[in-house]
């Protein structure tokens, strides 16, 4: 341990000002017994080291310290006994605390001295526990290397005081670890034993408080966060406070490569070359201190105005705004800053000096405070009584004197600090100066307001006003605090603004405040807003543009974090990893219920991204179609074996067999919407006399069929988190009439003796995606398949079905209007019949199964049963309707809606109007209607009659 004393000065102020510590003529047993009756803390150590006392007297304290510090890691290396760890600890920490006691009130060694020495017994402390829980871990040799501990603060600068806190970021290095899940589980469970064992109070009293709230997003994230994790989220969220935060901060355990390593990446987050508005106004707030009053009754030393953090917060922002650019700036500890600003030339050479002594002033007052009772206090006494004997305990015979010394260093740093607001600049000046002074509660004509909102474009600006003066009286969670409401002031102009530039202004604003009052106490959401434009600008979007996702939103206010991430615009997903996510999240749940719960809530944030990337022009139609089929074959996957649980509890164990399940319609061409049910097959496989093991045995087929429907009910039952899915059931054999499972014997004949062409076309579609010990069977379902999609048909009869299909379906669904795509001449469905219908033909046996119309369109041009011009058309009708089919289910435009076209809808597709649209769909459906109408003829499709 590096005990080296440098010189300090603590007499701040010119030689006339009062002194905090004034000199005292007693002799040292006199200044000790002082020192023993004011504090029964100091008194318990004296009594308890009293053999040391006379050493330190006599100018061996740095020889104690060493002494404590190998006593303290011999015990760390030799016992296994966690009890016997602890206690050494908090000897070791006892020992140093009487060592700063005597040497302070004898006047032995200076704050410079006593800050390093209790700043580097917190990390051997740290370093030592910490390897110490490694060896004793699952990890073995390799623990120590697969995290990092990070100090930060006082403790991250070597300026620890008497009795502080520890702040401490606990990071682990998923890219060293054999079983990141289990692994990460170990570090987590080492991460809460370490602050156990140093922040636990025992006979021995109690080793460090530590504080682990410094971490990214303190209250959703594990107490050992992933270096990953942690680097996205200081890359895209964190805020000024954390880049201050990191100003003082330093590796102290575990892999210290790795951890220099990630120092190093996050350097551009906390030494940024350029400042944004958000940035000087957090600045203006780190920068307000509590008012002083005249008695210094209860006056926070610390946050009071004068205070230490005045002189600390002067150095932190001074290093915000220049640091970017002068890396000599890039100092922890605050003298070496304040003598780094001096030499650089942004504060004078007198006035570095000054907030120097007056800044080892405080801390020195700040230790005689914590040693009254080893406890983390920055405030003054609040009554008299104890305010003389607080006089006293800091050499003073008079409490005045006492008080002015204390004034006297107050003045001084508020004098030395106060030209830093000019730097800065004023406050943001806003230009809708009546909406902001309304804002902040000074009388305004209401009628003025009401007249302003209109004019940006409001139609009902009288509901908007009491709304807006509740959040201002702190009616809602979210704006309860002064810095919540000071944003606001700030924010909603500009928010109302951006709102009027869009088409349904009042309903977006009306989704807004029902999202504000879902959000809980803070500001983080606020503060993103106000400081971009761009997300402000996506979510009033979403509002105006996605009426499901602006309900997501509002009943979900949680989802708004996830478009804070960068991850968040990966349009490359990898579904491996995502199915891991979903199991681990699974399996952390307290029960079914809850599992159900976290089933849903990754499917809204992975379906709520999937749209927004849609309507932002990230992916195309097509490419969501295939993401949100994906997120529910990820969805079913990742919840089979907790259906397969909840039946083994309940029915015993399955041993023979097992079961698929077959994806049909827009899942099975993985062309869902986000609107989209998911129709399914289930297909089993095991003997007939199979039965499950329980105490309530079922036979095999029973036992498959209840699976089925228990599988269907996680997806479907509402839950506080809503549904997964509808399910459709519809298109297996039989329909509603069959059962809910088939054994796959009787799929395969029911699909060679009873089953129709529609049932056949269907099964263009089919996709088996996922199942419970499934073997070979989804091989021998799609072989059943492909030899029914190989039988032997005359086009004659493919083309009357058809028309029959067609008949039927007209009858049951007529088109709503001339914009319905998927009941309309020419529309989807008539595609669908189409194309299908050409893949029956025996002139396209040798095809490949094609489950998308655009993936079977150049195909069928391919054996001639489309010609080149047909294919052209109908591939672009293809990809149009689909994508306009994507836009109306997010804008939530019904096919009977005749009311005004969606902004949105006009702006995706170059569209003025209602009739713009009409027009263009009429166009999309010609080549379709007229390809259709050429092969089954518009007078037979009159004429046939429905066919069974």
């Amino acid at each position: 341990m590096n005990t080296a004393r440098p010189t300090d000065n603590t007499n701040p102020g010119d030689k006339t000002s009062p002194v905090l510590f004034p000199s005292v003529d007693a002799g040292a047993d006199a200044v000790l017994a002082v020192m023993r009756s004011t504090s029964p803390h100091l008194d318990r150590l004296s009594s308890l080291f009293k053999t040391l006392t006379p050493r330190i007297m006599a100018g061996e304290a740095e020889r104690i310290i060493s002494e404590a510090e190998a006593q303290f890691l011999a015990v760390i290396s030799k016992s296994r006994d966690e009890a016997r760890i602890m206690s050494a600890a908090r000897h070791f920490r006892m020992t140093v605390n009487h060592v700063v006691a005597v040497t302070d009130f004898l006047n032995l060694a200076g704050i410079d001295t006593h800050l390093n020495w209790l700043s580097q017994t917190a990390v051997v402390a740290t370093e030592g526990v910490a390897r110490w829980i490694c060896q004793q871990s699952s990890l073995g040799d390799k623990a120590n290397d697969g995290w990092f501990i990070l100090a930060l603060g006082k403790l991250g600068s070597g300026e620890l005081n008497y009795s502080s806190d520890i702040d401490l970021i606990v990071i682990t290095l998923p890219h060293l670890m054999d079983d990141e899940d289990q692994d990460s589980a170990e570090y987590i469970r080492m991460t809460r034993r370490l602050v156990s064992m140093l922040s636990k109070p025992t006979a021995d009293g109690i080793g460090w408080r530590v504080d682990l709230r410094l971490r990214p997003d303190p209250g959703a994230t594990p107490v050992a966060i992933r270096s990953d994790a942690a680097l996205s989220y200081y890359e895209s969220m964190a805020r000024t406070w954390e880049r201050a935060a990191f100003i003082r901060s330093r590796v102290i355990a575990g892999n210290r490569d790795e951890g220099e390593a990630f120092l190093k990446s996050i350097q551009p987050f906390v030494w940024r070359r350029y400042l944004d508005f958000n940035v000087l106004e957090d600045m203006r707030i780190m920068l307000r201190r509590e008012q002083r009053s005249d008695n210094l009754l209860g006056y926070h030393i610390k946050n009071g105005l004068g205070g230490i953090r005045s002189v600390e917060f002067f150095v932190h922002v001074h290093q915000l705004i220049a640091g970017g650019r002068e890396p000599a700036l890039r100092l922890g500890p605050t003298a070496n800053a304040l003598t780094a600003l001096a030499e650089n030339g942004w504060i004078g050479q007198a006035e570095s000096k000054r907030l120097i002594t007056a800044y080892k002033t405080w801390r020195r007052l700040e230790h005689r405070l914590q040693m009254i009772g080893d406890a983390q206090t920055h405030q003054l006494p609040r009554a008299e009584e104890q305010m003389q004997s607080m006089a006293g305990f800091c050499g003073h015979d008079d409490v005045d004197d006492f008080r002015r010394a204390i004034i006297a260093l107050s003045d001084q740093v508020i004098k030395d600090t106060s030209g830093l607001m000019e730097k800065i600049g004023p406050s943001h000046h806003n230009d809708d100066e009546a909406l902001c002074s309304w804002l902040q509660g000074h009388e305004i004509d209401p009628d003025a307001i009401t007249a302003t909102l209109g004019e940006m474009g409001f139609q009902e600006p009288g509901n908007m006003i009491p709304l807006c003066e509740g959040w201002m009286a702190g009616r809602i969670a979210v704006t309860r605090s002064d810095r919540a409401r000071s944003i606001m002031v700030r924010l909603l102009p500009q928010l109302f603004r951006q709102f009027a530039r869009h088409d349904n202004p009042d309903a977006s604003f009306s989704h807004f405040a029902r999202l504000l009052e879902r959000l809980p106490a803070g500001v983080h959401l606020l503060t993103m807003l106000e400081s971009s434009t761009a997300l402000a600008e996506m979510i009033i979007t979403v509002f105006d543009t996605a009426p499901r996702l602006a309900d997501e939103l509002v009943r979900h206010p949680e989802v708004v974090d996830s478009l804070m991430y960068t991850s968040f615009w990966d349009v490359h997903h990898d579904w491996q990893d995502r199915q891991q996510q979903l199991t681990t999240a699974l399996d952390n749940g307290i029960d079914y219920e809850d599992r159900l719960n976290i089933l849903r809530r990754f499917q809204r944030e992975w379906e709520f991204q999937t749209a927004t990337h849609l309507m932002t022009g990230t992916i195309t139609a097509a490419e969501a179609g295939s993401v949100f089929s994906r997120i529910a074959d990820t969805v079913i996957s990742a919840i089979i074996p907790e259906v397969n649980r909840q039946m083994e509890n309940r029915f015993g164990r399955m041993d023979d067999g097992g079961i698929t399940v077959l994806a049909m319609g827009r899942l099975g061409a993985e062309e869902m919407t986000m609107t989209s049910d998911i129709d399914l097959i289930f297909i089993y496989e095991c003997d007939d006399d199979s039965q499950s093991t329980g105490k309530k045995p079922l036979s095999g087929p029973i036992w498959y069929s209840r699976f089925s429907q228990q599988l269907i009910n996680a997806l479907t039952a509402p839950t506080a988190e809503g549904r997964c899915y509808e399910v459709d059931m519809r298109l297996r054999p039989s329909g509603n009439a069959g059962p809910v499972a088939i054994h796959v014997d009787g799929f395969a004949r029911y699909q060679a003796e009873e089953a129709w062409l529609w049932e056949h076309m269907a099964l263009l579609k089919a996709r088996p995606i996922t199942g419970f010990r499934q073997n070979t069977l989804p091989e021998t379902i799609n072989r059943v398949i492909d030899t029914a999609l190989q039988k032997d048909r005359k086009p004659a009869d493919i083309i009357k079905d058809v028309i029959a299909m067609r008949q039927r379906v007209r009858a049951a669904f007529p088109a709503l209007s001339p914009h319905d795509l998927r009941y309309r001449d020419g529309g989807l469905l008539d595609l669908g019949y189409l194309v299908q219908m050409l893949q029956m033909m025996p002139g396209a046996k040798d095809l490949p199964r094609a489950a998308r119309a655009a993936d079977a369109i150049p195909d069928l041009a391919a054996c001639g049963l489309l010609n080149a011009e047909e294919a052209r058309l109908l591939a672009i009708s293809a990809e149009k309707m689909n994508n306009l089919q994507h836009w109306l289910r997010l804008t939530g435009m019904k096919p009977d809606d005749g009311s005004k076209l969606p902004k949105a809808i006009q702006d995706a597709f170059g569209l003025g109007d209602l009739n713009d649209l009409v027009a263009w769909v009429e166009q999309l459906a010609a080549p379709v209607k007229a390809a259709l109408e050429k092969r089954i003829g518009p007078e037979r499709q009159r004429q046939a009659g429905p066919k069974g």
